[in-house]
């Protein structure tokens, strides 16, 4: 198989993966995932992770509310309602002719209902931490936050696929979603659920036929799920508590955690958004084939 050539290759962020996590990285990964109820740690945690003592700092002042479910709740109630007025359909047939079957189908609705339901609680506790840096501080006295129990996580994902390892097509595509076909450097933030979405080129062509002619409506929407985020994050941000021993990231640490949070509190929305549509496109999971109740 020809695949992208080191020149062509997305100049991607730097990244942690969760098989290379360990020690105090690995079990702040495994209660994002736990906590957030998803298979995999989003690119923005695997990111920070890079960064001496940053997503230590971020999880300590998050975890709290976490727990809680305060954040989670509200992020899944918002994004709930980010939605585009107009909604594209893939019918079950179309989905068969272009050689998706029923497994594939299962396995593209896992991943989506993964993003779905990480990306809003990424964004919150992303904005939860910009107005923790820009001043907004908690009480000076920890608080008892009530006990919360995650609704069971989507099934786990396949790996994710290396840029460099995808078909010229492949990577056409998912330059086209994350670009827009611009002539502008490529992005050095590759969505995630893309790179997952490549097992399944087929769809991710379908996705580039339904997103594109939607972007100013995609755009309209993640601007206002930005508001009502900001407007969720103030208040949450006014309950959380530096934990003492654990200052904030400093100097060059500092300057890419903030432009961390400006690239994703963009992006984030929009694959909200864009999550939410490719979600109802779908027509409802294959009913996975059970034994016969009447048979002896």
């Amino acid at each position: 198989m020809t695949t992208v050539s080191k020149q062509e290759r997305l100049p991607l962020l730097a990244e942690l993966s969760e098989d290379q996590a360990r020690g105090d990285i690995r079990q702040i990964y495994q209660e994002i995932r736990r906590l957030s109820a998803v298979p995999m740690v989003a690119l923005i945690w695997r990111h920070l992770a890079t960064l001496p003592g940053t997503l230590e700092w971020a999880w300590s002042l998050l975890e709290p509310v976490m727990r809680a479910g305060e954040l989670q709740e509200m992020a899944w109630e918002l994004a709930d309602q980010t939605r585009i007025p107009r909604q594209p359909e893939i019918t079950v047939a179309a989905l068969r002719a272009a050689g998706i079957s029923e497994d594939d189908q299962r396995g593209i609705i896992d991943t989506l209902d993964g993003y779905n339901r990480a990306n809003p609680v990424n964004i919150v506790m992303l904005r939860c931490l910009s107005f923790h840096l820009a001043g907004t501080t908690g009480e000076t006295q920890s608080k008892a936050w009530p006990q919360w129990q995650p609704p069971p996580s989507p099934p786990a994902l396949p790996l994710m696929v290396d840029p460099g390892a995808m078909s010229p097509t492949v990577h056409s595509l998912v330059s086209l979603l994350t670009d827009r076909g611009s002539d502008a450097a490529p992005s050095t933030l590759l969505p995630s659920l893309y790179r997952h979405l490549a097992h399944w080129p087929a769809f991710l062509g379908y996705a580039s036929v339904l997103i594109p002619p939607e972007f100013t409506a995609i755009d309209a929407a993640a601007a206002q799920m930005r508001k009502l985020v900001d407007q969720a994050a103030v208040t949450l941000t006014a309950r959380l508590v530096p934990v003492a021993g654990l200052p904030p990231p400093s100097g060059q640490n500092s300057d890419q955690l903030l432009k961390a949070i400006a690239q994703f509190s963009i992006r984030i929305p929009e694959m909200v958004v864009i999550g939410n549509l490719l979600r109802a496109a779908l027509p409802p999971a294959p009913r996975i084939h059970e034994m016969d109740t009447h048979s002896f």
